[in-house]
């Protein structure tokens, strides 16, 4: 592979070995065809004596090999292993690696292409990989492991060095299992990307030797330590999922956006089209980084507010208004990560959305939101509007509720919708995963006196996607008058199912 001292390693394999030099002396040769023409090196910890190690040296360029009896008194974890060979590289990318694999054509080549396209907002990326000795039929096929909350497990991949390091790496928590979760995890809660790669392949031998039963022994614990420590920020899994070339992204109901170029209008203001990854967008246009907060203002009209990220329709969708914007985008075609926003803000634009598309917003704001996220609403208060009505007042002031309830229709967006008070609104947030933290109805202090609602609530836990969407099935059968109308119910639910999935 050679060496260039004026060049970055394009990557580092890491690998912790015990007892399989035959094995990698294998896993070495298929790097060649797996990465032509990428400067990479290997970084060994083993165990293996003196006359293999020369003998790796002499074959392999690039190459450090430890032994671990001279670095480590005790047993050390994997987390540990696979942490002192990251400490001591400075390539580009690193792959925690197993001695047991082997690389297909162009494999790691194609990976590093696609984690490259995200420009530094994606911290890894995950290879499918099949199981030659497999107890499930699942793993007999190319495919990618998911994690708590459906997210990408890293079993076989590239993370960005920098990135990773910055985080300290990789937790000595763990005997064997799940470190690899753990970092997984710690990159998406920051704000960072793991993007699936299901054209670069592994093939996983899966030894069943001694040490593989030693590790197999550490899982159960390792397991209930990994839960403990993130299911409060990513919900528990039953079973671990896969996908593959067949099957959907790890969350159908909400598909991932496409990494597409920016578009950028006459003026010079980012757009955010359909099927778009919003948060590349916003990446690429400089108006977030990870780390940072990223709070957003949807349907931002003429109020701009510092420390937002503002969002409406573009001018040609306005007649009479002119927004004030960081980027323009339609709410409802808007697609984010999930767990990649600290807020999400709308004043008086909640009300444009009918009940169908209101319930699935609200899902997918919720799987937007971190844990602790906020959700900053305000409407029309209808059941002061009523008030207003009933009232022994002008005319004048109840035609100007009228108008507060059902918009200024000055536009085809310009419609009020549907309609919310206090109850109804704490009742949907509440069974939508969401915490009230404050709820106050005001009015103008100047004529008309119009009523609004304002509510700030917070997302205490994730929640699975299909798990909200069977939550709002069962809200909207309170909209269910009698039972002729059971097939509204089937029709809504059907609209919610093709809101959800961008139809």
């Amino acid at each position: 592979m050679g060496t260039n001292i004026n060049r970055t390693l394009d990557f580092a394999l890491l690998i912790p070995s015990k007892g399989r030099f035959k094995k990698m002396i294998r896993m070495l040769n298929s790097v060649y065809n797996a990465a032509p023409d990428l400067e990479w090196e290997a970084q060994i910890l083993c165990d293996y004596n003196e006359d293999e190690i020369r003998f790796l040296k002499g074959k392999f360029k690039n190459l450090k090999v430890y032994n671990e009896c001279d670095y480590f008194q005790n047993r050390p974890s994997w987390g540990e292993m696979v942490q002192f060979l990251l400490e001591n590289t400075d390539a580009k990318y690193f792959m925690y690696c197993s001695d047991d694999i082997v690389f297909t054509k162009n494999s790691i080549k194609i990976a590093l292409t696609e984690l490259s396209k995200w420009s530094g907002l994606a911290a890894g990326v995950a290879m499918s990989y099949l199981n030659v000795n497999a107890y499930d039929c699942r793993w007999k096929e190319y495919g990618i492991d998911l994690t708590l909350g459906d997210n990408i497990l890293v079993n076989y991949g590239f993370f960005n060095t920098a990135i990773v390091k910055k985080f300290k790496g990789l937790s000595n928590i763990y005997r064997f299992y799940c470190a690899d979760g753990d970092l997984c995890l710690t990159l998406l809660q920051n704000g960072y990307k793991i993007i699936p790669c299901i054209d670069a392949c592994v093939i996983h031998y899966n030894i069943e030797d001694q040490m593989k039963i030693d590790n197999l022994s550490t899982a159960e614990a390792d397991i209930e330590l990994y839960k403990k420590r993130w299911t409060k920020f990513f919900y528990d899994i039953s079973f671990v999922k896969r996908i593959n070339a067949k099957s959907p992204e790890p969350d159908a109901l909400l598909p991932s956006g496409k990494l597409m170029p920016v578009q950028l209008c006459e003026s010079g203001v980012p757009i955010i089209q359909a099927e778009q990854d919003a948060l590349y967008v916003l990446y690429a246009t400089g108006l977030y980084f990870p780390t940072k907060r990223l709070r957003l203002h949807l349907g931002c009209g003429e109020v701009y507010l510092q420390g937002y990220v503002n969002i409406d329709l573009p001018d040609c969708k306005h007649s009479v208004m002119k927004p004030k914007v960081d980027v323009y985008g339609d709410i409802r075609q808007l697609r984010f990560p999930a767990n990649s926003i600290d807020e999400v803000r709308l004043h008086h634009v909640f009300e444009h959305f009918n009940r169908i598309e209101a319930l699935g917003l609200l899902i997918r704001w919720h799987r937007w939101l971190k844990v602790g996220g906020i959700l900053h609403l305000e409407v029309p208060d209808l059941k002061g509007i009523a008030e207003t009505i009933l009232a022994p007042v002008p005319l004048s002031i109840k035609l100007a509720a009228v108008r507060h309830l059902t918009g200024d229709q000055t536009d085809n967006w310009a419609y009020h919708l549907d309609h919310w008070f206090s109850e109804r609104i704490i009742f949907t947030l509440q069974k939508l995963g969401f915490s009230i933290r404050s709820i106050s109805s005001t009015r103008w202090s100047y004529a008309p006196y119009l009523p609004n609602l304002e509510v700030i609530a917070s997302k205490d836990k994730d929640i699975p996607t299909q798990e909200l969407y069977i939550r709002a099935v069962k809200l909207l059968t309170s909209f269910i008058l009698s039972e002729n109308e059971l097939k509204n119910l089937k029709c809504w639910q059907q609209k919610l199912k093709n809101f959800l999935s961008y139809k």
